[in-house]
């Protein structure tokens, strides 16, 4: 399978599923909403401000994207009103040549940030010093791990709910870094047909500096690799200028190398 088509497939096929775990309740309260859309997916949260959470992807994989594509696009989320929502464009998306045009009549123009796309064979994970303890997390976890992460990325407490929902969810495993004052990172893997994709990793502001991202993407890339897949695949901002970039070193330190970089097109 092209590597190409595998990092941006995984992350689309984890979105979604993520997006339909969501309790009733919360989906209600967040306005959370995954459809086909463009011919790509489409995420949204209506409540939600952030990016990351409005988005599409996949436009122009599987058939060239067109000018109506666009224009579905720009009407499903303009009225939302939201600070930003993002077109996210692998290079392969098609017609190459003529996207440029059709994004800029479509009121579309390129953020700053690209984000990169990476990979790494699942076989001889890396290996970690440190003395946190990693553990996948059961059911009974499933609190602590949401409000682990939710702490780590500053995410509003009604979002917790939701991520406790991924805990023992198929396809899923979450995972958290611990030390003898409790938990100091939390992170996923979402197995997909073809991959193990790496996600939702973060770690509590008062515990960095400890090596748990470090850790945590270890142990999911031998997860991953005895779960049968045999590349591990991830995704992050790509850095702008000289500012600090924690987890992209991270992914780079762990062996990751770029497949590509997407662009981001603000809605």
């Amino acid at each position: 399978m092209d590597l190409g088509w595998l990092v941006e497939a995984a992350e689309i096929t984890a979105w979604a599923d993520m997006f339909r775990a969501a309790p009733a309740g919360v989906a209600d309260a967040l306005g959370l909403e995954v459809c086909e859309l463009g011919g790509g997916i489409g995420l949204m949260a209506r409540r939600l401000g952030a990016a990351e959470f409005n988005r599409v992807m996949g436009v122009g994989l599987t058939r060239p994207a067109t000018v109506a594509d666009l224009q579905e696009i720009a009407g499903a989320y303009r009225p939302l009103g939201l600070p930003e929502c993002r077109l996210q464009l692998s290079p392969d998306a098609e017609p190459a040549a003529a996207l440029p045009r059709m994004l800029q009549d479509a009121g579309m123009r390129r953020s700053q940030r690209d984000w990169v796309k990476m990979a790494r064979p699942t076989r001889s994970p890396p290996g970690v010093d440190g003395d946190l303890e990693i553990v996948e997390a059961e059911r009974a976890d499933a609190g602590v791990f949401a409000a682990t992460v939710c702490t780590g990325f500053g995410m509003p407490p009604a979002m917790q709910p939701w991520l406790a929902a991924l805990v023992g969810r198929p396809d899923w495993r979450c995972y958290l870094a611990l030390d003898d004052r409790g938990p100091v990172a939390g992170a996923s893997l979402y197995l997909s047909e073809h991959a193990g994709w790496l996600g939702l990793a973060a770690t509590r502001p008062d515990r960095r500096r400890r090596g748990a991202q470090a850790a945590l993407i270890a142990q999911r890339i031998a997860d991953a690799h005895r779960a049968g897949r045999e590349w591990a695949v991830t995704e992050t901002g790509a850095p702008v200028g000289r500012e600090a970039a924690p987890s992209y070193n991270n992914i780079q330190r762990a062996g990751f190398t770029l497949v590509h970089r997407r662009a981001n097109y603000l809605i």
